[in-house]
Formats: C-alpha cells, sequence, structure tokens
C-alpha cells in the first residue's frame, strides 16, 4: 500500500483522535438521555436513539448517521453532536448500524435506509414534520447520507435538506488502505457504492459540505467534487472549508452552538423554509 495513498485518504494518520474524545464525552454530559429508541431490525446495532428537546419542540428532526470508516463507533459515542439542535427544538435521531467485518458496506447502506424509513414510518407518532428533516452525518456517516439523498422522490416525501461533513464520497481510494483488510471492499463495489461515482442525481432541497482546512488536498477534493455534482443536479449547494480544523475535530465542532457549522446547519431549514 502508497503511503501517500494512506495520508491522503485514511484520517487516523494525519490527526489525532484521542484528544476529541474527551472534548466530545464532556459535551454529551450536558446532553439529556434518549427518549426513545426505534428498532429497524433484529440486531442490537440495528437502532435509532431518538432525543426530544426538553423546551417546547418545533417539528424538525435531525438524523445523523455516525463516522468511524463502517468499522467503528455508535449512537452512544455520537450523542455529542445533539446539544445544538435539542437548544433549539430540534429532536434529534442518531442511527446505528452493524460495522465492518460482520457485515459488507452494501449491506450497511441498506440498514442506513431501513433507519431512515423508520423514522419517516413513526414521524407523526414521534411529532415530526417530514418537510422538517435534517439529515447528516460525519465521515462514513457523511457517506451514507449521501447514498441516500441519491434514492430520490419514490424514498423521500420530500427532499430533505442535509449537511455532510468530511464525507467519504468515493471508496476507490479506499481499496488501496489499510484499512480495506477489516472492510473487505472490492472492485466491483466502487461504482455502485461510491456517491461520487453515481449517476443518480442528488435529491435535495439544501446542501452543506463541511471539511477541515488541515485534511489533506485529495480529501479535500472530495467534498468539493461532490458539491459539483450537487450542483449540477440543481441542488443549492454551500462548500466550506474550515480553517484550522482536521478530520475529528470538524466532527466534533458539530456538536458546539457556537461553531460556525452548527449554526449553519441550523440555518439550513430557516433558508429552506
Amino acid at each position: 500500500m502508497s503511503q501517500s495513498l494512506e495520508f491522503s485518504f485514511n484520517p487516523a494518520v494525519v490527526a489525532d483522535l484521542e484528544p476529541e474524545l474527551s472534548r466530545r464525552e464532556a459535551l454529551a454530559r450536558s446532553v439529556p438521555l434518549h427518549v426513545a429508541t426505534l428498532r429497524y431490525g433484529g440486531s442490537p446495532r440495528q437502532k435509532i436513539d431518538f432525543y426530544r428537546p426538553a423546551m417546547r419542540p418545533n417539528p424538525s428532526v435531525l438524523l445523523y448517521f455516525h463516522g468511524g470508516y463502517w468499522h467503528s463507533g455508535g449512537p452512544a459515542q455520537s450523542a455529542f453532536v445533539a446539544g445544538p439542535f435539542l437548544t433549539a427544538g430540534i429532536s434529534v435521531a442518531i442511527a446505528g448500524y452493524d460495522l465492518c467485518p460482520d457485515v459488507t458496506l452494501g449491506t450497511i447502506v441498506d440498514e442506513a435506509r431501513a433507519a431512515r424509513d423508520i423514522l419517516l414510518a413513526n414521524a407523526a407518532a414521534l411529532g415530526i414534520d417530514i418537510a422538517r428533516i435534517i439529515i447528516s452525518g460525519s465521515s462514513a456517516g457523511a457517506h451514507l447520507c449521501a447514498m441516500l439523498l441519491q434514492d430520490g422522490a419514490s424514498a423521500w416525501p420530500l427532499p430533505p435538506v442535509a449537511s455532510l461533513v468530511t464525507g467519504v464520497y468515493d471508496i476507490g481510494p479506499v481499496l488501496g488502505l489499510s484499512i480495506n483488510a477489516t472492510l473487505g471492499l472490492v472492485a466491483a463495489d466502487i461504482e455502485p457504492l461510491s456517491p461520487l461515482r453515481r449517476s443518480a442525481p442528488i435529491y435535495c432541497r439544501r446542501l452543506l459540505l463541511a471539511v477541515g482546512g488541515e485534511e489533506p488536498a485529495p480529501w479535500q477534493a472530495m467534498s468539493a467534487a461532490f458539491a459539483e455534482k450537487a450542483r449540477a443536479d440543481g441542488v443549492p449547494t454551500e462548500y466550506v472549508v474550515f480553517r484550522g480544523e482536521n478530520h475529528f475535530s470538524l466532527t466534533t465542532a458539530f456538536g458546539l452552538k457556537s461553531h460556525l457549522l452548527a449554526q449553519k446547519t441550523l440555518a439550513l431549514l430557516a433558508r429552506s423554509s
């Protein structure tokens, strides 16, 4: 495997996750316990943790998919992202999914679709409006969101708004990384599982794409290219490079109400109403 490829497409080579874990744990302490668990399958990981604001909630909801390069992470570790949205009166649904190597990436994408579908099916009971969904995710979670945004009108009653953070939009380079020993991706997976390579249009009302300025240029280029694809599909798209942020710190920033990333994400619904 190429050291250059590892540097460009393996965030763990570029930045240290450990300091961010402490920051995320501190943020999560201010987030109340989730009030419901939605199950969409028989696996313990096939669930959504649902959070409702303590204040009178509005009908909006953030549907969030965690990162971890499809082999680590879970809803509990991503509770920190809920803070800014709960404060704004927005409910939060953090989706879990099975992980590689227990399942394939294709199976994970299907599980993400099932998680979305169960949330939509329970919208009335949860007091959320299907017209006021923000779909979001970081890294591998952003990849899952991008795949879901290419499902079209048959899967979404109305086009959602989306905030995708430092995502993996082309899995081609991943086949050459050390992590692929765990993921088990093969050449036949590249076209159907790469949002950047798929011909399906992006079904989205408004899109925010964020990436860290301290991330390698090839990683940033994936987000820039996906932004261009979205614009070509007629989606109003904002692409932002956050100076001074790396792959892990930018994900943490999503849970900071003072950070421009959280503020821009919150503004998506207001600008799209």
